[in-house]
């Protein structure tokens, strides 16, 4: 019994390790299996799709963030300015109003002109007494009408 009972423990020794062996086994073809299946390969993909657009948005936040600062710095420049916007737009808008009221001023002085002119013609002509002449066109001859 002795000799069995070291028989039967030496088979339940080599038990653990078969197991062992068996399950490693087993492990290595679960493996293989999964690294060969086409649904492995999709989620590698994904996988990597995931981690470019991870990486896109890291550099999407660091933009964003130097985008931040540039505004923030100008904010006072702009800040400064914004007065002096208005006052220019302001003495802009006073300028067309002077601009229109010069405008009406030069067109009457102009119809002003013109009707002194035409009242010194009419005084120069009953001066001279001289009849007014119009001059007509007829078949390439000019012949000259009193009035």
């Amino acid at each position: 019994d002795v000799g069995t009972a070291s028989n039967k423990e030496r088979g339940n020794s080599h038990l653990p390790s078969r197991v062992m062996a068996v399950q490693v086994q087993e492990q290595a073809q679960v493996q293989s299996f999964v690294t060969k299946s086409p649904d492995n390969e999709i989620i590698k993909e994904t996988n990597k799709e995931f981690q470019s657009l991870a990486d896109d948005m890291t550099v999407l936040k660091e933009v964003m963030t130097d985008m931040a600062d540039v505004v923030h710095e100008q904010d006072a420049d702009l800040r400064a300015v914004a007065p002096q916007v208005y006052k220019a737009e302001v003495k802009v808008e006073q300028g067309n109003v002077e601009l229109r009221h010069a405008e009406i001023h030069q067109n009457h002085a102009r119809y002003a002109r013109a009707h002194a002119l035409r009242a010194h013609e009419l005084k120069n002509r009953s001066r001279n007494k001289e009849p007014k002449r119009r001059h007509t066109h007829t078949l390439h001859r000019t012949k000259c009408v009193v009035l």
